[in-house]
């Protein structure tokens, strides 16, 4: 599945590698991922989460650019399968989130 890339706006973005989080209050699927553009090779890391709760459902799915050091511990936290507080992740020094975005479907470089 691609999605779009928010550097070169080709579809071409893919999920690395992902890790399936507890759910908790909110949500029934909480998901950690590793983001990487093929063809610009921007690399983040995403959140998907999942409701389904009530008579809808409900879904986002969230990227972000991290910094080096954010995005090494994503890289640990789903490789080692230890989501830390996935949460904290996402915010740097100061508690202001990174800067984000929808990760939206194209097809594209499906493989």
């Amino acid at each position: 599945m691609a999605f779009l890339c928010p550097d070169c706006s080709n579809p071409s973005l893919k999920i690395i590698k992902s890790l399936e989080c507890s759910p908790d209050a909110v949500w029934d699927e909480v998901s950690l991922q590793i983001i990487l553009c093929s063809k610009c090779g921007f690399e983040g890391a995403a959140l998907y989460r999942e409701s389904r709760r009530g008579a809808s459902e409900t879904a986002y799915h969230t990227g972000f650019r991290l910094s080096e050091e954010n995005l090494g511990m994503v890289r640990y936290a789903v490789q080692s399968g230890n989501p830390l507080d996935y949460n904290e992740l996402f915010r740097e020094g100061g508690g202001k989130n990174f800067p984000n975005f929808e990760i939206e479907y194209r097809p594209g470089d499906e493989e």
